[in-house]
């Protein structure tokens, strides 16, 4: 489905910095680009090794005298262009110092942070979120904790253009990481569906390392086999086509977070249904609960008649807002 776009980005230049997110920092730059934008992007991280990302997500300045070369790296390939904006995503990695640098050498520039993590996840919100211009949490509750404007994440149109079928290959999909009690959560759900039907769930593990380290300290994964995870994440259209023929997506947070999963709005966008252990779904304008079941991650209860019915779809104003298009809209909005 393609929105109506008003293209407030005609001419305007975007210095861009998300943090690496299984290509969708992509799609975003290159809808930017469609509205008119002229982009320049790095990823805010200097590298995307595991351990560059567990240190960053523990602490930044275990890694402080690396980050802030970098950081300064691309200061100065960028200190001589004129920007309108400069957006992160996440911004994990940027301490308070060099957001004030950038301020300093961009002092035309509107800045624009994107909290795509629950700041119990990301502690370096707290420390950065006065410092910019506009700032907007995917977290509802942060949200209201911290008195920043809410905005859930999108979906991309390759989503809204999967077909609608009548019959589908599996009656239900997750495709995700391994972490915490995914794993027994989604096995749960899985046993309470019609024996006949077929089930596909994708366990993605960055490396092999970090699996055998996750099975020592971790109580929920120690009971994971190694040949049902993946340590090769799948590719765009692979994930379209799992959405094809998949009837119920299955969706299972962090315990600490509240905001959305992308792979949430993704399957509204997808027009599929959807289990989740996320209650906060509730308070969407989306939710309906022909669609969209909440379980106990405790105590998995599937009521036959949600199985059982088809998707009802909702009214077009409802996609037209959770589209990448309208996402950036309302980012960039004067």
């Amino acid at each position: 489905m393609q929105n109506n776009i008003d293209c407030s980005l005609k001419g305007k230049r975007i210095l861009f910095f998300p943090t690496y997110t299984y290509g969708y920092e992509n799609h975003i730059k290159e809808a930017m680009e469609e509205l008119g934008a002229k982009v320049d992007v790095f990823d805010e991280r200097p590298d995307e090794t595991f351990l560059t990302r567990a240190l960053i997500r523990i602490n930044r300045n275990l890694m402080a005298r690396k980050i802030n070369r970098y950081h300064e790296s691309i200061l100065e390939k960028t200190k001589d262009n004129e920007y309108d904006f400069v957006f992160f995503i996440r911004c994990e990695a940027f301490g308070k110092s060099t957001i004030n640098k950038i301020k300093i050498l961009h002092p035309e520039s509107k800045l624009i942070i994107y909290f795509w993590d629950s700041f119990k996840y990301n502690k370096n919100s707290i420390r950065v979120k006065d410092l910019a211009d506009k700032v907007f949490t995917f977290d509802r509750e942060d949200s209201i904790k911290y008195n920043i404007p809410h905005l859930s994440l999108f979906y991309i149109d390759k989503y809204s253009a999967i077909p609608l079928v009548d019959k589908f290959t599996y009656k239900t999909l997750f495709i995700g990481s391994l972490y915490s009690d995914r794993y027994p959560v989604i096995r749960k759900i899985e046993a309470l569906m019609p024996s006949q039907t077929k089930k596909f769930s994708y366990f993605y593990v960055q490396s092999k390392i970090l699996f055998w380290k996750m099975k020592l300290t971790d109580k929920d994964v120690r009971p994971v086999k190694y040949i049902s995870v993946k340590f090769k994440a799948l590719k765009l259209d692979e994930i379209l086509k799992l959405f094809e023929e998949s009837e119920i997506i299955i969706d299972v947070q962090g315990p600490l977070q509240s905001g959305l999963t992308m792979r949430t709005v993704e399957t509204i966008g997808a027009r599929r249904k959807l289990i989740t252990t996320n209650a906060d779904i509730r308070n969407y304008d989306f939710y309906d609960d022909n669609n969209i079941l909440i379980v106990d991650r405790n105590n998995v209860v599937i009521p036959d008649s949600f199985i059982n019915t088809p998707f009802k779809p909702l009214p077009d104003e409802i996609y037209d807002k959770y589209s990448l298009s309208s996402w950036l809209k309302t980012i960039f909005a004067d």
